[in-house]
Parts: structure tokens; C-alpha cells; sequence
């Protein structure tokens, strides 16, 4: 079975062996995950109702790193018609399906404001430290900002942290609001300390 799973297939492979084009096709005609090439193959399967060589191909490859794809593969080729796998081939094992969708790492924040780049924005932000934090997602390996203010930041406007309010801009009303609100707060608790 490991040898089925480090054979890559070819287009040769998809042409010579109908059962293989197949195999991809139901695969892919079935396939309810969300792999990006998977889920074009599956439309494309289902708009044509077939596959391309070169689908088949990549479906069959992508079969390799699925457990059911690979019991198929298994059940269609005896593992000793399958030429052995040259060592510059990169393996492709079968995903954790119980990895988080993201992980919030431990963040520390050295910006007070953050500000829009949009040339017609006019107003600075304070940039809440306590909730704001470095989000990992595992299943695509990228980072990204998960930054709170006062308002919800929109994933890919721009913006940028800055120390202090630059000249030509002001304390977003809401924001001077809130500091004015916790400022009070402080001092309450501090005479009710006293």
C-alpha cells in the first residue's frame, strides 16, 4: 500500500488504463472536501461529466494523500505493478483532520494607533492591546493581524501602526469616547480604593 501511495501517476498512465480515468472521475464526481484542485475538479466533473488527461492525472495524485483515494487506488493496482518511486518525488501524507482552523499566538504590541492609508481618512484609532493578537492558520501555513479597535477592520484594507497622531489627522470620536469612559472608570475604582 506505502508503494501506491509514492507512485506518481502520469499522463501516459491516465491514457493506457482507462479503469484509472475512472477511478478519477468518480473520485472527483464524489469529493465533498475542500481542496482548491479537488473542488474545481469535482465542478468541472460534474458540469462535463468527465475529466481531462490531465485532471485525471492530478486527481489520481491528489488520491494519494486521501485515505479513501488511496483504498481505492489499492483495490484498482496490485502493489507490485507499481514501479518503484525515484527519490526526488516529494511524498504527500494524509492531513490531520482534527488541527484547529487557527491558533492565536501570544502577541505583544509596541504601536498605540493605528491608522488608515485611504488618502481621504481623516481619523487615528487606538489600537486595543489586551484583545489584539498574531492569528496562525496551520491549514494554509499564513499569519495574519487579527487587530481590534473600535470598529471592525476589514480584511485587506490597508492601514498602518503609528506611535502617536500625526499632523493632519485626529482621535477618532469614538475611540476618545472610550478612553474618556476607562480613564473615568480608573478613577472611580481608585476612590472607591482610597
Amino acid at each position: 500500500m506505502e508503494a501506491a501511495a509514492e507512485y506518481r501517476f502520469t499522463d501516459r498512465d491516465v491514457r493506457e488504463n482507462p479503469d484509472l480515468a475512472d477511478t478519477a472521475f468518480q473520485f472527483a464526481y464524489n469529493y465533498g472536501g475542500d481542496f482548491d484542485f479537488l473542488v474545481h475538479a469535482h465542478t468541472y466533473a460534474l458540469e462535463h461529466g468527465r475529466l481531462h488527461t490531465a485532471m485525471a492525472r492530478g486527481v489520481l495524485n491528489c488520491m494519494r494523500s486521501d485515505l479513501q483515494g488511496l483504498a481505492l487506488l489499492h483495490r484498482l493496482i496490485p502493489v507490485s505493478n507499481i514501479p518503484p518511486m525515484p527519490h526526488r518525488v516529494r511524498i504527500l501524507h494524509a492531513v490531520e483532520k482534527q488541527r484547529p482552523a487557527y491558533i492565536d499566538l501570544p502577541s505583544e504590541w509596541h504601536y498605540d494607533y493605528i491608522m488608515s492609508l485611504n488618502k481621504m481618512a481623516q481619523v487615528v484609532h487606538i489600537l486595543d492591546r489586551q484583545r489584539s493578537h498574531v492569528r496562525w492558520y496551520p491549514h494554509m501555513g499564513t499569519f495574519e493581524f487579527d487587530l481590534y479597535i473600535c470598529k471592525p477592520i476589514f480584511r485587506g484594507q490597508r492601514y498602518q501602526m503609528v506611535y502617536e497622531v500625526p499632523e493632519g489627522r485626529r482621535l477618532c470620536p469614538q475611540c476618545q469616547k472610550r478612553t474618556y469612559d476607562n480613564l473615568l472608570r480608573a478613577r472611580r475604582s481608585y476612590r472607591l480604593q482610597c
